[in-house]
Parts: structure tokens; C-alpha cells; sequence
């Protein structure tokens, strides 16, 4: 890895940090011609190095290199750290910042750090890994695209209370925290891990049809703040106000049963008035029920009768 001038400094990261490194430092100078054209002079000049930890806990926080921190990417490199033991049922999160400068991409991936050259297939991170890109190439405008603040992590999946392997990413044991940045360009940065518990299982609520005390909806929020409705088996939107025993029944069980009703009284209601509507006779199908009822009721009043 070459930090080309007028960048001063380089930062590069092994991928298994349990093993023992040796690093090679050169300071290579032009040729007298090319040093020459590009208008260097003779100078004399400092290396200093510095070992750097690579490991990260959770809730731990890794600073930008000018507050002090080890927080800074350039020339195309992979910076990585482990965050080691993560719970099976937990999903590690990772909130980075840049500071100046800008970096391509910060990765999420268990038991290994990431190789952008054979890990990345388009814009996804393949088999147990998350990505988030803070440089994109905008094919459109034909420019490139620049975000300084993201927070991302490992989904939990469908049911985030259960550990299933065939629908969740979550996995025991060490995550490598990546930060891959850009070539010929630096950046600096702060970042941030949380383990993330998983959320309570919802109450289980089984009803059906012919149970009257029915819970009507259960919501359950997980840990990203949104709310997932659950609905209940035996969950029926009210269709308005009334009796307990009209909302539980059917509304064409409703109309049927009134309309025989209604059909049952039509040799009473002719005995005991006089000039019975024509109306009545008109009754055929439930569909007429709300209408003759209420010229029903109006006839009564007309007449005197409640």
C-alpha cells in the first residue's frame, strides 16, 4: 500500500489479529528526472509509527487521528477492527462519522475481515456480511457521491425473539468492523459499537370467530423504532355501532333473519290497519329491509300508533 504526496500518512490493518504481524516500512523517492519535473527538492524527513489496537468492545468508540484516535483510512486500504464474543442472539451495529476527508465503504462481517475484491458482488456484501457505501457513482450526472454519517447493522430477521440460522445473519463469536477507503484520498473518522439485545417475543393471542372479548391488534416495535402490526386471528373491524349480538353476526345473516321477520308480521300488520301500504308487497330480498322499516315506522307515526 503507497500513500502517494502530499499524504503523510498510512494505515493498514492485518485481517487475523490473533496472529503475530511483521510490517515492512519503505520511503521510496523519484528518480532525479521525475523529482526534478514535478519541482521536488533534497529534504530531510521523519518516520514515526505507531502500533494500534485492533479490537473494539461494545459501546466502545475508536476517534478521528487528529483528536488523538486511530480513526483514519486513505490510499485504498482496509482498516479493520474485531469485536470479539458477540452473543448468537445479539446484532452488532456500527454509527461512523467522517470527519474530513472521504472514504468508499464500512463493513459488518463475522469471523473474518472483509476483502472488497472478493466479497462484493455489485453493491451487497455476500454470505454473512453488511455494507454501507459512503461513496457512490452516480451513473446519470456521471458524478461521484459523498454521505458522512451512517448507522447500520446486522438484521435480526424476521422474528428477531428467535435465533434461527436459515433466516437471520446473527452469529456467535467474533465480527470484524472494515472501513475501506478510497484511492490517492484520505479521510478521518470516529466510530461507534453497540451490541443489540433482541427485542421481547409478542403475546400470543389465539381467538376465533365466536369469541367476543378479542384483543383487536397487537403492535411490537423493534430496535430500528418501527412498528410491525400484528393482527389476531380472530381480529374483525367494527362495522359500526350496535349490539353485541348484531357486531358478532354476519351483516347477511342480519338482513335475512329481519327480513323473515318482517315477512311473518305482514298478516297481522294488514288485519289491524286499514289501507295497507302497497309498499309492503314490494319486499322481495334483504336488500329492501332498510328502506321498508323506516316507511314502516313513518306510517305508524302518521297514523297515530307507536
Amino acid at each position: 500500500m503507497t500513500a502517494p504526496h502530499p499524504l503523510s500518512a498510512l494505515g493498514l490493518s492485518p485481517c487475523t489479529t490473533r496472529n503475530g504481524t511483521n510490517w515492512t516500512v519503505q520511503v521510496v523517492m523519484d528518480d532525479l528526472v521525475t523529482a526534478t519535473i514535478a519541482g521536488l527538492q533534497p529534504t530531510v524527513f521523519e518516520i514515526g509509527l505507531r502500533l494500534q489496537k485492533g479490537e473494539v468492545v461494545d459501546r466502545g468508540r475508536i476517534a478521528p487521528r487528529s483528536a488523538g484516535g486511530d480513526g483514519y483510512i486513505c490510499c485504498g486500504a482496509v482498516r479493520s477492527w474485531v469485536l470479539r464474543d458477540v452473543p448468537q442472539t445479539h446484532a452488532p451495529s456500527l454509527q461512523l462519522n467522517v470527519t474530513s476527508g472521504a472514504l468508499r465503504t464500512a463493513f459488518l462481517k463475522y469471523d473474518q475481515c472483509v476483502s472488497p475484491q472478493l466479497d462484493v458482488e455489485g453493491a451487497e456484501c455476500m454470505g454473512l456480511c453488511e455494507a454501507s457505501w459512503f461513496t457512490v457513482y452516480d451513473t446519470f450526472y456521471g458524478t461521484t457521491e459523498h454521505t458522512y454519517s451512517q448507522t447500520f447493522q446486522v438484521p435480526f430477521g424476521p422474528e428477531p425473539w428467535n435465533f434461527d440460522l436459515e433466516t437471520t445473519k446473527r452469529r456467535g463469536g467474533d465480527w470484524y468492523i472494515s472501513v475501506h477507503g478510497l484511492p490517492d484520498t484520505a479521510a478521518e473518522f470516529s466510530l461507534s459499537t453497540v451490541l443489540l439485545p433482541p427485542p421481547s417475543a409478542p403475546e400470543y393471542f389465539k381467538c376465533s370467530r365466536f369469541d367476543y372479548f378479542c384483543p383487536v391488534r397487537n403492535y411490537h416495535v423493534g430496535p430500528g423504532g418501527e412498528a410491525e402490526l400484528l393482527e389476531s386471528a380472530g381480529y374483525r373491524p367494527q362495522r359500526g355501532s350496535g349490539s353485541p349480538g348484531l357486531l358478532s353476526t354476519p351483516l347477511p345473516f342480519v338482513l335475512s333473519a329481519g327480513s323473515a321477520l318482517l315477512l311473518a308480521w305482514r298478516p297481522q300488520i294488514r288485519a289491524t290497519t286499514t289501507g295497507s301500504p302497497r309498499w309492503l308487497s314490494t319486499i322481495r330480498t334483504p336488500l329492501h329491509l332498510a328502506d321498508a322499516l323506516g316507511r314502516l315506522r313513518w306510517s305508524w307515526r302518521a297514523s297515530g300508533r307507536t
